[in-house]
C-alpha cells in the first residue's frame, strides 16, 4: 500500500508496449475492501514548460512546433520532456529555453506543477516563470 493511495495498492504490471518515449502498462491493484482491478497506464518521464516574459512583463515568447500527436503546427510556450536521468526540473527548463527560444533567465520561478492526466498517465509536469532574459546561442535540435 501506497502512503497516500488511500487503501489503494499496485500489485503488479505487464508491459504492453515499450516505446522510445512512453510505456504502457496493464497494472492490477487492489482497492481498500481487498478486490482487485486492472487498468491501462502510461508511463512518462514527464515534461516542463516554460513562461518566457519580456518587454518588462508585457509580452511572452511562444514558439511554433510541429506536434506529430495532432498533426499541427502549434503555437506554444517552450516545453519539453524530462529525458535525462537525474535532472532536477529547473535545469530542463532552463535548457529548454534555450534550445528552443535562445534565451537565458536570469530568475526562474517554478509556477506549478502537477499530473497531466493521471486517470491514465503518470506524466508529472512542472511550469516555470522566466525573467530576465538574455540572449544566448540558441541550441536548436530540429524536430523533437
Amino acid at each position: 500500500m501506497t502512503p497516500d493511495g488511500g487503501g489503494f495498492a499496485k500489485v503488479d504490471e505487464q508491459v504492453v508496449f515499450a516505446g522510445t518515449l512512453i510505456t504502457t502498462v496493464q497494472a492490477t491493484f487492489t482497492d481498500p475492501s481487498g478486490d482487485t482491478f486492472e487498468r491501462d497506464v502510461v508511463h512518462h518521464p514527464g515534461a516542463v514548460s516554460v513562461v518566457p516574459v519580456v518587454g518588462e512583463g508585457r509580452a511572452v515568447l511562444l514558439v511554433r512546433q510541429y506536434r506529430a500527436a495532432v498533426d499541427r503546427v502549434l503555437l506554444e510556450i517552450p516545453a519539453g520532456k524530462r529525458d535525462v536521468d537525474g535532472e532536477a526540473p529547473e535545469v530542463t527548463a532552463a535548457r529548454e529555453l534555450q534550445e528552443e527560444v535562445g534565451m537565458r533567465a536570469g530568475n526562474l520561478q517554478k509556477l506549478a506543477e502537477f499530473y497531466n492526466s493521471p486517470g491514465f498517465c503518470d506524466e508529472h509536469s512542472f511550469v516555470y516563470l522566466a525573467t530576465d532574459l538574455e540572449a544566448v546561442p540558441s541550441a536548436v535540435q530540429g524536430v523533437e
